[in-house]
């Protein structure tokens, strides 16, 4: 995945997250999903699509791992994680 290599944004302030996939069989279903530091569980996030744009709110400072997990036609699958995501205020 990728974002144009933004290491953090400020609350308010849109990143676009983009998966690129390079194997297996079109079409790909994709699963969006952040997990902030110190926090044991993912939160789905986005919906099924190639990219998906976040804008923190006010209550979402901290260091995040985004991830995205992409299922293929016929079932294969795999992830991505970018971690120590900073959104400051």
């Amino acid at each position: 995945i990728t974002n144009g290599e933004v290491e953090g944004v400020e609350t308010g302030q849109a990143v676009t997250w983009h998966a690129h996939v390079v194997t297996g069989t079109q079409d790909y279903a994709y699963e969006w999903a952040i997990r902030k530091e110190g926090d044991t569980d993912w939160s789905s996030v986005g919906e099924d699509s190639s990219s998906w744009v976040w804008t923190p709110g006010s209550g979402e400072t901290g260091t995040y791992n985004v991830r995205c997990r992409v299922t293929d036609k016929k079932g294969g699958s795999g992830e991505v994680v970018w971690e120590d995501f900073e959104v400051s205020s």
